[in-house]
């Protein structure tokens, strides 16, 4: 990968002349056609040249070494710039086809010089690439249930939102708790059951994908600390119609946790990034959010918040507007009513089990903020669904 361009950086290798130069005052006799995308060869001038972008995209390295392939700095080439006889260099095209000014002092001729390395303008390519997300599925389901072996030729991605689901994957058994996934492989033998007299709610991702490292097979990865914000978009984006932009949204999500759990959390030399203050925020929002759900079948009102976690009612307020845009009660109604329209779609229960099961009080006021929502009520979202 390249560092920035010209212009961004600062560089003992050259100094800018200008960001944006008068191309018309440059003499045609020092314009350039830099068609080839690598080089093996460096140039020398004896005296300070000055290099300048004119059309197209080139990259220009430069060094100081002849002897260590690894100083060897490339830049985008932007505006103009002066370069020391100390240092050599040379220019390639990053398109089919690039022009530069290159202007030396006293019709200063270079010389040529083997580069330590070819420069090219070839970059690392992605580990995981996605070629295709098949399905995106929500559910929930209530103890026992026990789904019939299946070997698609695809990778399957399953997250649980609530619960606990056990997974025996080629005669192997996993078992996957709240806020945690797995990959199943292509043709792995899956068999799913849940075995706890409770409601486990998960998502289920069918997709096709290369790069995915053999270490991921028959481990069970956590999202709960770096990416637990996936599950409320996945289960939005699975609760409604395709939008724009909703696909690329999807492909995101799906990518981010593949590089999670493939690469682990990302490693950094222990300097701090993020303020102080703003990984407490996000720590302590996180774990509202987990209250919350956790207690999906209680009445959780602000003042529960702020005693639970010693907080003022304006500092409660203030962390669901910068991470969510909704007040506290407005956050807490999306919860729990996308959790009633999964147990609508994927349970037996009665509207009156669902709502005392989402925390709320009776059963109309539970069809009041839904169709507040929706614009719909439940009863009329229930026939709208196929179970």
């Amino acid at each position: 990968m390249y560092n920035q361009s010209t212009i961004n950086c600062q560089s003992d290798y050259f100094s800018l002349v200008e960001k944006q130069p008068d191309l018309k005052s440059k003499p045609l006799n020092a314009l350039v056609d830099i068609r080839s995308d690598y080089t093996d060869t460096l140039f020398s001038f004896r005296h300070p040249v000055t290099v300048t972008a004119k059309d197209g995209l080139s990259i220009i390295g430069l060094t100081n070494s002849l002897s260590h392939p690894s100083h060897i700095q490339t830049y985008l080439l932007e505006g103009s710039i002066e370069i020391p006889p100390s240092v050599y260099f040379n220019v390639i095209s990053l398109n089919k086809n690039s022009r530069i000014y290159l202007e030396s002092q006293d019709n200063d001729e270079p010389k040529l010089l083997a580069a330590p390395q070819r420069i090219t303008v070839a970059l690392p390519s992605p580990s995981i690439v996605i070629n295709n997300i098949f399905t995106l599925n929500h559910q929930a389901k209530s103890s026992p249930y026990e789904e019939t072996g299946t070997d698609h030729p695809y990778y399957e991605l399953i997250l649980v939102e609530q619960g606990e689901l056990t997974l025996t994957i080629d005669g192997n058994s996993l078992t996957i708790s709240r806020h945690e996934c797995a990959v199943i492989f292509p043709n792995q033998y899956l068999h799913k059951q849940i075995k706890n007299d409770s409601i486990t709610s998960y998502i289920s991702i069918i997709f096709d994908a290369i790069g995915i490292p053999k270490k991921v097979k028959q481990n069970v990865f956590s999202l709960k600390n770096q990416l637990s914000y996936v599950f409320n978009q996945l289960i939005h984006l699975s609760n409604n119609e395709v939008e724009l932009f909703s696909m690329d949204r999807l492909y995101h999500l799906v990518y981010a946790i593949l590089i999670h759990i493939a690469a682990g959390p990302l490693k950094t030399d222990n300097k701090p990034r993020l303020s102080m203050r703003e990984n407490y925020e996000n720590e302590v929002f996180q774990s509202m959010v987990n209250y919350i759900e956790e207690n999906i079948d209680k009445p959780v009102q602000i003042s529960d918040l702020a005693e639970h976690f010693s907080l003022s009612r304006s500092s409660i307020q203030k962390y669901f507007k910068k991470y969510t845009n909704e007040t506290p009660k407005e956050y807490i109604n999306t919860i729990k009513l996308q959790h009633s329209k999964e147990l609508i779609r994927n349970s037996q229960m009665s509207l009156s089990e669902i709502s005392k099961a989402v925390g709320y009080g009776s059963s109309q006021y539970f069809s009041r903020v839904f169709s507040e929502k929706y614009g719909m009520s439940p009863s009329n979202y229930a026939k709208s669904v196929i179970k």
